[in-house]
């Protein structure tokens, strides 16, 4: 049951891909995006400060990833797809770059011009002219698996690039059917996400999307080497932003996890581990990044 209706989901054993066998409408998902998406953090203070500290601990992650990618950001323009508040932006607004964002939320909107003076655009991608407007940098991160038409925007996305420029992507690892059992694997399934991607079926679509990879990797949260068996737990806690059935057993692998990120953001490097790209799956909020151009 996703957007309150029941959709079939398959999969493709070559290279990994989830996908909805029936796609739902463009004009429907602007609808469900721009209005419903976000209620939950609109409703609830408490969820929504919550929720924006750990996207600015991850938007710190991909920012660094970036940096490092593009071996220096000062002066460049970035233009990133589905903004949300505007938090990842705002890592590249301080580094002195130019940035614009597109955002479908008028909620969002808002918060992204009260938070960080960033004014979004509710504006299609496919909407901006490769004659008129290049960028250095154009960010997709968890946006690519809400969209119908992943191939179109990515190529239209090439035609944005500056010389030299690259496209940034970070999307949810998903694990294979044996690697969880069927439940589970039903309860990751039942999200938003279009298509869920590992990393083999995310190399797929950039590369027929006529780019190449140059960079590539998966990244979890630090979780201390004696907690490891605890990963899938922290990892559905930290996403879903509730505590089932917690216990002093689990508490302290939580706890320690969170302070190891909470340390490193306030440090300014890295909140989240980089993880071996043929590892089992970690659980939710194991991602995958790639860096195209």
């Amino acid at each position: 049951m996703i957007f309150g209706t029941p959709f079939d989901i398959a999969f493709c054993e070559e290279c990994g891909l989830y996908y909805f066998s029936k796609l739902p409408s463009e004009a429907f998902l602007d609808e469900y995006y721009g209005k419903e998406y976000f209620s939950e953090v609109r409703e609830s203070r408490l969820l929504y400060q919550l929720k924006s500290l750990f996207s600015a601990m991850r938007a710190l992650s991909q920012f660094i990833y970036i940096r490092n990618c593009a071996g220096g950001i000062e002066g460049k323009r970035i233009l990133e797809i589905g903004s949300a508040d505007g938090t990842f932006l705002s890592f590249f607004k301080t580094a002195g770059c130019a940035v614009r964002g597109l955002e479908s939320s008028d909620y969002m909107i808002g918060k992204a011009r009260e938070k960080f003076d960033i004014a979004l655009e509710r504006l299609n991608i496919t909407d901006i002219d490769p004659g008129k407007e290049r960028y250095d940098i154009i960010a997709l991160p968890h946006v690519i698996e809400h969209l119908v038409n992943p191939v179109e925007i990515l190529s239209h996305c090439k035609k944005l690039l500056a010389p030299g420029g690259i496209i940034f992507i970070e999307v949810p690892h998903s694990p294979l059917p044996e690697e969880t059992p069927p439940e589970e694997l039903s309860g990751y399934l039942e999200t938003t996400h279009l298509y869920n991607f590992r990393l083999s079926s995310l190399s797929k679509l950039v590369s027929i999307s006529g780019l190449e990879t140059k960079s590539s990797g998966r990244f979890f949260y630090p979780v201390p080497g004696a907690f490891r068996s605890s990963g899938g737990f922290i990892g559905k806690t930290l996403m879903c932003g509730s505590l089932p059935g917690l216990n002093p057993l689990r508490a302290a692998p939580l706890a320690a996890t969170m302070l190891s990120m909470f340390a490193r953001y306030i440090s300014k490097s890295d909140p989240l581990a980089g993880i071996p790209d043929d590892s089992d799956w970690r659980g939710l909020g194991d991602n995958i990044r790639i860096v195209a151009g």
